[in-house]
């Protein structure tokens, strides 16, 4: 008998992320985005620690939910909670790309803020009447389970210059994007440490190890480079980036950030601020960028063979 893998969603709140979007909730290509509709209380907290399954103090889940929590991605026909996360790391990575700036994933759970809130109010006759006519329909802990597992228990994260709302066109664009990305990262493996730097970075709020974090994800594009590295690693980044942004404007900065790197590499924190780690944050969200809309990573040698094929067209011309 053939074996059958059982999909179903999952939820995770986006901590300091705001919805751009008016419906309450949009699909794109595996995702779909809900806006926050109505407030959890303590008392839903505190009914689903003892009725369901809290893999976390529910006192942790109100300092979240009580916080600027607005959005909520759901993982559409997931087969697992690991292949879950695994999309949700790539599409999270797809919106940073897009100029949304990072933000906190606090937990992972079964069902929807927007189903869990009143809960306690529905388990109960006498309750229930009270509330608002639009939560009076919802699951009720004699017929739903809902379970909720730890994921990033963190108050902090570093964030970018000004942080674009999920829209509509955002959403579908970092959708597809990380279909793409998905493709790439199976050709080419390095891609996914590229990928892991983003989304992990910001969550190190110490500058100088953030911005060190960045550059090994930048560094993994190239690893075969070992004398002149700063020279050459600015010469090829400014080359990868050149479909999306001015190579000569790629270049200085990434030689200035590099500078920062080696700074942070050495214990000379003291130089490195908001500006210097944005400034590489940007090198590393248009590394990305460039790659997609490539459609592909080319390596070293193709690189410098497209950067000596313009130096002889504009010689020539």
């Amino acid at each position: 008998m053939e074996s059958t893998v059982e999909h179903t969603s999952y939820f995770v709140p986006c901590v300091s992320v705001l919805p751009g979007f008016d419906e309450l909730s949009i699909n794109v290509q595996g995702y779909r985005l809900h806006r926050r509709a109505w407030e959890v209380s303590t008392f839903d907290l505190a009914t689903l620690a003892t009725r369901h399954k809290l893999h976390l103090p529910y006192q942790l889940m109100d300092v979240f939910l009580s916080g600027p929590t607005h959005l909520e991605i759901e993982i559409t026909a997931a087969s697992s909670r690991e292949d879950a996360m695994s999309r949700i790391e790539r599409f999270r990575a797809m919106l940073y790309i897009n100029g949304v700036s990072p933000f906190i994933i606090p937990f992972v759970a079964s069902h929807s803020f927007n189903h869990y809130a009143g809960i306690n109010s529905r388990d109960s006759d006498l309750l229930i009447s009270k509330l608002p006519e639009g939560m009076r329909s919802g699951i009720v802990s004699a017929s739903s389970s809902v379970e909720v597992w730890p994921y990033e228990l963190s108050l902090m994260t570093l964030v970018a210059r000004e942080s674009k709302p999920v829209t509509a066109e955002i959403a579908h664009r970092a959708a597809w994007q990380a279909q793409q990305a998905r493709s790439l990262e199976q050709k080419h493996p390095e891609l996914a440490a590229v990928r892991f730097a983003l989304t992990a970075a910001p969550q190190i709020t110490q500058l100088g190890s953030s911005l060190l974090h960045l550059w090994t994800g930048m560094e993994s594009l190239f690893p075969n480079v070992r004398a002149e590295v700063s020279f050459r690693i600015s010469l090829l980044l400014a080359e990868l980036v050149s479909p999306i942004a001015s190579p000569s404007v790629v270049y200085e900065a990434a030689k200035r950030s590099y500078t920062h790197r080696s700074n942070a590499a050495h214990g000379n924190l003291k130089k490195i601020g908001d500006e210097e780690w944005r400034e590489a944050w940007e090198l590393l969200c248009n590394c990305l960028l460039a790659v997609l809309h490539r459609g592909d990573l080319p390596g070293e040698s193709a690189l410098l063979t497209a950067m000596l094929a313009k130096s002889e067209m504009q010689n020539h011309g």
